[in-house]
């Protein structure tokens, strides 16, 4: 079987992957398996020359041994390693410009493996049906990145407005209160310029704090305080959002995640992409690589 026209990942810009924790795939997979298993056949995925969907259909499989046959990152990607020019290439950030930083599919493989081991992934209760909701930009353009500690999503606005020429869909706060509930979120975070009313979350419940840094731009250490400080405060799962919530939200709490658990950069922005893609922009990446010896010896 093939997951070329199947399983789909749409870019914001020059990004082609990694496909996203939700997708189907890991349910095709392990049914897949299961199937051969029973039947005493083998499972044959194939492919097309384009290396976009080569290095996407490869980590895909390399996800899957790790996080259901319970492999190592490097036994997973053995297979696919090659003596000459390897037929993959690397990831892209969510942007048109050059990236140099160079995500490979062994980052996201040792990213998942590493939060496998430190319990940061539903696996056994993942639901594909609330995840593809939670997902779907009409409805919260939300993502689960560690069940209990962070939810990141899309900075809402002071009303809901769906934008038919863009088709571009804004949420008011109100709109996020269930889904909070659901995911028993104590607390906002703000990144961005105020463009709601942050009462709205306050008066239904929530704990709402401002972290304000430029679009685009890295934390300095006053943010980073802030964010660690709310970060040890808060005992239910923090929302974090800047405007589109991938790159600022997506810094700060791989930086957490690198602290407490020691992640490389490479395999904590491996890791979020796959539950959120296009998080961690351009410098935001080399700012986390160049910052791994100083968040490892905070600790948590």
């Amino acid at each position: 079987f093939s997951i070329d026209n199947e399983l789909l990942y749409f870019p914001f810009c020059a990004d082609f992957g990694p496909l996203n924790y939700g997708n189907s795939g890991r349910q095709t997979m392990i049914y897949l398996h299961s199937y051969a298993f029973r039947h005493g056949k083998s499972v044959v995925l194939y492919t097309s020359a384009d290396p976009k969907s080569r290095t996407n259909a490869a980590t895909l499989l390399g996800c899957f041994l790790v996080l259901e046959m319970d492999m190592t990152p490097e036994e997973a990607w053995a297979p696919f390693e090659f003596s000459n020019a390897a037929p993959f290439i690397p990831f892209h950030e969510a942007s048109f410009e050059s990236d140099d930083f160079n995500l490979v599919p062994i980052d996201v493989l040792q990213g998942l493996y590493k939060a496998k081991q430190n319990g940061l992934l539903r696996l056994d209760d993942f639901d594909i049906e609330w995840y593809d909701y939670c997902d779907h930009p009409n409805h919260a353009d939300l993502h689960e990145i560690v069940p209990g500690k962070f939810v990141a999503f899309k900075g809402p606005k002071e009303e809901t407005v769906y934008h038919k020429d863009t088709g571009v869909m804004y949420l008011a706060p109100k709109e996020y209160f269930t889904i909070f509930q659901r995911l028993d979120v104590t607390a906002v975070v703000r990144l961005n310029e105020p463009q709601y009313r942050a009462e709205d979350f306050k008066e239904a419940g929530f704990n709402h704090y401002d972290i304000y840094f430029d679009d685009c731009s890295t934390p300095d250490e006053e943010v980073l305080n802030t964010w660690f400080d709310v970060c040890r405060a808060e005992q239910g799962t923090i929302a974090v959002h800047c405007k589109a919530g991938l790159g600022r939200t997506g810094t700060l709490i791989c930086a957490w995640l690198m602290r407490k658990y020691r992640f490389t950069a490479a395999e904590v922005i491996g890791f979020i992409r796959v539950m959120r893609p296009g998080s961690v922009l351009g410098d935001q990446q080399t700012f986390l690589e160049d910052n791994e010896d100083i968040l490892w010896s905070l600790g948590d």
